[in-house]
């Protein structure tokens, strides 16, 4: 029998094959059983334990994972469990989930945190965090010049919209040279002390 058995496999493809062949069939029995206790959570709505295992069954699942946090929303859960570029996602979609609310303030923490500087801009700029907004600009990259035309629009902008002492605290915060309009704006304001001591610490 032992003959019979040796010459069927010699003569069987299959034990005539490499083992190096057999490489893509090769699996872990730890991370299957993981992805599959997932998938039992999401047939019994456990969507944070579903999360859990799948970021457990290992870095093969990792997009898998950011998928699934995605797709069920679950920020708090995604940020506890998920690294690099998955927390960047769900930092993301986060940000951009408070921004669908009108929580400005809210995006504009999480895009930063992902190290969406341009976004964070934008976000802080809705919600009339002026200073902010351009500080996000120039963490994303914005050359000094840039910066200075996006402060003056935003002074003018204040200005004309009857917010004269929200533009002089940003003129004076961004704006080189422009003693002669935070004292305009001021005055503007009805800051008069405030007016004078710009005005007296500049010799005008």
């Amino acid at each position: 029998p032992d003959d019979l058995t040796s010459r069927l496999k010699a003569k069987s493809p299959r034990y005539r094959k490499d083992p190096k062949d057999y490489k893509p069939l090769t699996f872990d029995p730890y991370s299957d059983q993981l992805t599959g206790t997932a998938a039992i959570d999401e047939e019994l709505g456990r969507h944070e334990a579903a999360l859990d295992n799948l970021v457990s069954a290992g870095a093969d699942h990792a997009e898998r994972a950011t998928r699934y946090a995605l797709d069920h929303s679950l920020f708090a859960a995604g940020l506890r469990l998920l690294r690099g570029e998955g927390r960047r996602a769900i930092l993301t979609a986060y940000g951009d989930a408070a921004s669908g609310k009108g929580d400005h303030k809210e995006a504009a923490l999480a895009y930063a945190r992902a190290g969406d500087h341009t976004a964070a801009a934008a976000a802080h700029r809705a919600a009339g965090q002026w200073s902010q907004s351009l500080a996000a600009a120039a963490r994303g990259g914005s050359a000094p010049p840039q910066l200075a035309v996006a402060a003056r629009a935003l002074v003018e902008e204040l200005r004309e919209g009857g917010d004269a002492a929200a533009a002089a605290e940003l003129a004076a915060q961004w704006l080189i040279g422009a003693d002669e309009l935070v004292c305009e704006l001021l005055c503007a304001a009805g800051e008069w002390r405030r007016a004078a001591a710009v005005a007296a610490r500049t010799g005008r």
